[in-house]
């Protein structure tokens, strides 16, 4: 919409785009292609990833084939997150052209993040801040490798978060300056994670700056933009679950035939909660095993704890200006909002390789003499992205070792791709839901159904104790129609039955979690 109404500043930017491609050298642009190359290889073998293949899959899969499905999450409570990295995703995987999915959203996202960085540092004449965010962005694609080969809500909100936090970091004025981007980003991610739904702050601050300025048509603009953005959102969430945000049980004001039992939404709430807790747990353990990934991680979150004393020193010293100094509040904001909500290093990676950017820049300002390097920085360039081919080529070779693949004709590359994880019906058993047939997982410890539609595992309260699988036993729901389409809601002698023993399964959670550990 903004570049429609501002047809002339496009062509402006198309114009610099071409004139700074026409610039690269022969080497600039050969090295411009490897993070393209590495990408494609590492994604054509798709990683295992539970969450993806247990429900990302499927529900991109709903969105795909049907409209907004009322009590979706009746079939599948986690449904009802509903995040619109799932709904935007089911333009993505292309399955309309190649007749099977390809998710390769959040690889476009990261590419754009990479080129923004490789630009940055070409433009500005080889300073080193940009080489530090090249590698804090290629620190993401290698610690958290497998959100790229599957589907994830996770890495997007991680990346986008990153680059808004360092963008803000190394032009300040960049608030002011382009308030459509900074308060529009953070609108739309929390569509796709309620994790970053604290970057509104922001927002909060660039609407009272447009009101103080006057700036009423801006500001009128923008809120206009986010109910564009959010309500639609919210309204999916409703039809989908039954409430404004899931598992959100707090904020309970709707009484639809298809809402999610309140028992099964707290069970939810409750999971995420202990789930993000045993992942930080995990995390401080494979630390103290020296894994390099989690080591790295951690290593960084140690230098942010600790980073307040070096902080309170420039302050005493006067040797922090205001903006860094209120950049670095915020990010220590997000960081413990985050740990006290839900603390899952994947809900807030970003905000600390952003308060790691900003240490550097700390301790190395960007006023005065910018400091640049010109070899050395090619150099570390060429270092990272060969990190990146080495990861991506080792990844390529072991799936081939897998299944002794030996290369004879060009054709046997797509041995590979088939040997992805999927399932086929025959890998399901067929329950009938009234008119209409659901496919069951057979395993109870394989509970994952891929893309297969409609599909869930049967097992759940009340028949058996939640233990952060399935919600609710397959038999306690019904469909709403003739049609799939017209939803699924929980039989109301089971809402009865759930309602009633609610602390006995919360009991059950807490024990089944306690003895886990």
């Amino acid at each position: 919409m903004y570049w429609w109404k501002n047809k002339e500043a496009l062509a402006e930017k198309i114009k610099k785009g071409k004139s700074f491609i026409k610039r690269l050298s022969t080497i600039e642009k050969c090295a411009a292609i490897l993070p393209v190359v590495s990408l494609l290889l590492y994604c054509y073998i798709p990683d295992q990833f539970y969450d993806a293949e247990y429900y990302h899959y499927q529900q991109i899969r709903w969105n795909e084939e049907f409209k907004v499905v009322p009590g979706l999450a009746n079939l599948e409570d986690r449904f009802g997150f509903n995040s619109n990295y799932l709904l935007v995703s089911a333009i993505f995987t292309f399955r309309f052209l190649f007749k099977e999915a390809h998710y390769t959203l959040q690889s476009v996202v990261f590419l754009c993040m990479i080129y923004w960085t490789l630009a940055s540092f070409i433009t500005s004449g080889h300073k080193v801040q940009y080489i530090v965010l090249f590698f804090l962005f290629s620190l993401v694609f290698l610690t958290q490798s497998y959100m790229f080969g599957a589907s994830s809500t996770d890495i997007i909100p991680i990346l986008c978060s990153l680059y808004y936090l360092t963008k803000i970091i190394i032009s300040p004025d960049v608030v002011k300056k382009q308030p459509l981007l900074i308060f529009l980003l953070p609108v739309l991610l929390v569509t796709f994670k309620l994790s970053s739904g604290i970057l509104g702050l922001v927002c909060i601050y660039i609407c009272v700056y447009l009101i103080k300025q006057k700036k009423y048509k801006h500001f009128l603009f923008l809120l206009s933009a986010s109910v564009f953005i959010i309500v639609p959102w919210l309204i999916r969430n409703i039809i989908v679950s039954g409430y404004l945000v899931y598992p959100v049980y707090i904020v309970d004001i709707f009484s639809f035939d298809w809402k999610v039992p309140e028992t099964s939404t707290i069970l939810q709430y409750i999971h995420v909660e202990n789930y993000a807790k045993d992942m930080f747990s995990l995390t401080f353990h494979n630390f103290l095993s020296l894994k390099p990934g989690d080591t790295i991680n951690f290593v960084f979150f140690i230098i942010i704890s600790i980073s307040p004393l070096f902080v309170s020193y420039l302050y005493w010293k006067n040797k922090i200006v205001n903006r860094y100094l209120a950049i670095y509040l915020f990010i220590m904001t997000c960081i413990i909002f985050s740990l006290y909500t839900a603390p899952d290093f994947r809900f807030f990676y970003g905000y600390l390789l952003a308060g790691i950017f900003l240490l550097y820049i700390l301790i190395f300002p960007l006023q005065g003499k910018s400091r640049r390097i010109s070899i050395l920085g090619n150099c570390s360039f060429c270092l990272i992205i060969s990190a990146w081919l080495f990861l991506s080529v080792n990844k390529f070779i072991d799936a081939t070792n897998h299944i002794n693949l030996q290369f004879t004709k060009i054709s046997d590359i797509a041995m590979l791709y088939r040997q992805r994880g999927v399932k086929i019906l025959s890998s399901f058993r067929e329950y009938k839901l009234g008119e209409h047939t659901i496919y069951i997982t057979y395993k109870k410890e394989d509970n994952r159904t891929f893309d297969v539609i409609p599909a869930t595992s049967p097992y759940g309260i009340p028949y058996e104790p939640f233990i952060g699988l399935r919600m609710q036993d397959i038999r306690t729901i019904e469909t709403r129609g003739e049609n799939i389409g017209d939803g699924f809601r929980t039989k109301k002698e089971y809402i009865d039955i759930i309602e009633r023993n609610r602390e006995k399964y919360i009991e059950e959670y807490y024990l089944y979690w306690k003895n886990t550990q």
